[in-house]
């Protein structure tokens, strides 16, 4: 019985008496054809229903009582299409396919109240949702349209199907539709008992608790209600006989023994609640949606550390992004404890998903890049680490994850730099500084005051530097110094803000610098400045052949770049890309540059007018790794400088630009 046929009746025991189809037309703004056809179908239904009277000319009525009427009401609800459909029409289209077996454009009609051309769009734009999940509809006809794919695709597209109804506020909970709700699984197993007609879900709630506590770790509320539905199609569609069998696993060294093993456990549990056996295809399944699932925590630290010791490969990879990341922004993350831990749960279920194909959206991505290309940038140089050791590719959503277990772990660094304020004019004067100094400045403690005939104290101090508003020498007491205006002007913050981030970075040894020998990653000749616009696949083309032709990459370099790029974009920052290709490719490292006179379209609206091709091999053996590294740090470095990026922009000689950038990257060497 659907939600409109318990409407009828409530408004025939509502009414007391015989009540026209027509008067229950009006009330629920249907047809009358309508009405017929659902009392037809609630008779079919309950065939011993005395209750429900029809006489001649005096219409509908129904005689039971109250407790009757809500023990109808309470029947398992079947799947209907929610009641605010009309935005939605393409969306439920497709799920009207996926659902049923075949569907004629009249049952489309008659189903969303569409008129037929109206249905005929609908189905177009319903065929389009399916396209993208790799579903065909097939048209035959006289028999209508139905749906072609594997077991696989097809509850991939439920899955899908059905957390985009919920997240539209669609998904129907005992008659009463919802929004999306979060950490209440009562819900979910509502919405599933009318998505997968009624279908109870509340067992597998319990065995998945169960579970949790079995390990001690829990589950985050998406991946438990994920799992919670992939493991309710698992059962029922065992029931009806439908074999899944999942698409091998891509990459290589993947580290999921484990997940196995915990596999095996939840699958003993399932088939002696539902009294069941699940073939080989189908404990697979489960294994995949179990890696998938991502861990929020664990109920003690030494059960989390008996866990991470099951996946040796993924912690040794945590730590080597953590460490990449490290150098790249000059900070020291290998101390953060939580980064470890999270990052590691992360990659755990990013892997698992990689490794299956499937993609997840990042509703940050676009703010990520716009506020934090830094970060960004830092997490796309770390990933090809995880492409290099894991053999998969990670498009940008999972960069925009990863970058943010970065930012949070860069917002926990409690980096302070401790100065003292030379003036020797006064309190007041001290004091105005001091608060305009905290106010704009990030991250700067001011311990006090000194005036210039107290350089003893100074020595003394344990300050980073001293800022001065008086003339002063390079240093004074020992300390670096900064010299600013009384009234700090905008260039005197930059100024100390410049000072800070070169304490942050490590500064350098001593006073002195000390010269190293540094690669250079950029030529003149593999520089193309003030270039015509071209299509995207165009340059990229250009770029690589000028690359094989100097002798830096094999000629299945370009292959490779395109495969990268229509896997995911490569657009870093505002009007940036960084495309690169294999590194087993590459002969020797170098860096490929066009700055286009007009931006050119790069992924959907993004549009780009710089390129950095990158040529590079960053594997532990490589003997240019360090300078790599190197390069890496100084153009996140570069990505937050506009006025620098402008600079480059703007450059019409290839040997002036060569210089100038490989003069950036020689001065960011932080690294021992």
């Amino acid at each position: 019985m659907n939600n409109r046929q318990r409407d009828i009746l409530t408004i025939l025991y509502e009414a007391g008496d015989f009540i026209t189809i027509d008067q229950i037309a009006n009330r629920l703004e249907v047809s009358s054809r309508t009405i017929r056809g659902d009392l037809a179908a609630i008779r079919q239904e309950y065939p011993g229903l005395e209750q429900l009277i029809t006489r001649p000319n005096r219409g509908v009525c129904f005689t039971g009582t109250k407790a009757q009427l809500d023990q109808l009401a309470g029947a398992p609800l079947r799947w209907q299409l929610p009641m605010d459909y009309k935005s939605q029409r393409g969306l439920l289209t497709a799920c009207l396919l996926l659902k049923a077996s075949s569907i004629t454009l009249t049952q489309v009609g008659e189903q969303m109240y569409l008129s037929r051309s109206m249905a005929s769009k609908a189905l177009d734009e319903g065929e389009s949702w399916l396209s993208l999940r790799g579903i065909s509809v097939i048209r035959r006809r006289g028999l209508g349209f139905s749906i072609d794919c594997d077991e696989y695709r097809w509850r991939m597209a439920m899955w899908d199907m059905y957390s985009t109804l919920e997240q539209s506020g669609l998904i129907e909970d005992g008659g009463t539709q919802r929004g999306t709700s979060f950490g209440n699984l009562e819900e979910t197993v509502a919405g599933l008992r009318w998505f997968l007609d009624g279908f109870d879900a509340a067992p597998i709630v319990q065995i998945i608790t169960g579970f949790e506590q079995s390990y001690g770790f829990y589950f985050s509320y998406q991946a438990k209600q994920q799992l919670l539905f992939h493991t309710s199609l698992c059962i029922l569609r065992n029931r009806k006989g439908k074999a899944v069998f999942p698409p091998p696993l891509t990459g290589n060294d993947l580290d999921m023994h484990h997940n196995g093993v915990l596999a095996e456990h939840l699958i003993r549990q399932l088939e002696a609640r539902f009294e069941l056996s699940l073939p080989g295809g189908e404990q697979e399944y489960l294994r995949n949606q179990l890696g998938v699932a991502e861990i929020q925590g664990f109920n003690t630290p030494a059960l989390r550390q008996v866990f991470q010791l099951q996946y040796p490969i993924l912690c040794s990879l945590t730590a080597q992004i953590i460490d990449m990341t490290s150098r790249i922004l000059g900070l020291e993350l290998s101390v953060d404890v939580v980064l470890s831990n999270h990052l590691f749960l992360y990659l755990r279920s990013a892997v698992a998903r990689l490794a299956q194909g499937v993609h997840i959206a990042n509703p940050l991505l676009s703010q990520i890049k716009e506020k934090y290309p830094k970060i960004y940038t830092a997490a796309w140089s770390a990933s090809v680490v995880f492409e290099s050791r894991m053999g998969l590719d990670v498009n940008e959503n999972e960069l925009g994850f990863l970058a943010l277990h970065i930012g949070g772990a860069v917002e926990r660094i409690t980096f302070r730099s401790r100065v003292l304020i030379l003036c020797n004019y006064g309190m007041s004067v001290y004091r105005l500084l001091k608060i305009r100094l905290e106010k704009a400045v990030a991250g700067i403690t001011v311990e006090g005051v000194i005036s210039s005939s107290e350089e003893a104290k100074a020595r003394r101090s344990n300050c980073d530097f001293i800022i001065s508003t008086l003339p002063m020498e390079k240093t004074f007491g020992g300390k670096d110094v900064v010299v600013v205006d009384n009234f700090l002007l905008a260039s005197d913050v930059k100024a100390v803000e410049n000072k800070m981030h070169a304490l942050r970075r490590g500064k350098r040894d001593s006073i002195g610098t000390r010269e190293e020998k540094v690669l250079e990653l950029f030529e003149p000749a593999l520089i193309f400045l003030q270039r015509p616009p071209a299509t995207k696949w165009e340059l990229l083309e250009d770029m690589c052949r000028a690359l094989e032709k100097a002798g830096h990459v094999t000629p299945e370099f370009l292959e490779s770049v395109l495969a990268r790029e229509k896997a995911v974009s490569t657009e870093v920052g505002p009007g940036v890309a960084i495309p690169h290709g294999a590194a087993r490719h590459v002969l020797r490292p170098m860096v490929a540059v066009a700055v286009l006179r007009e931006p050119i379209l790069w992924s959907k609206e993004s549009l780009v007018d710089t390129v950095f091709l990158l040529a590079f091999n960053l594997t532990d053996a490589s003997p240019e790794k360090k300078d790599i590294l190197r390069f890496y740090s100084a153009f996140a470095a570069l990505l937050e400088d506009r006025e620098g990026m402008n600079k480059l922009r703007k450059m019409t000689d290839p040997v002036v630009f060569a210089r100038y950038i490989n003069a950036i990257v020689k001065r960011g060497d932080t690294y021992p």
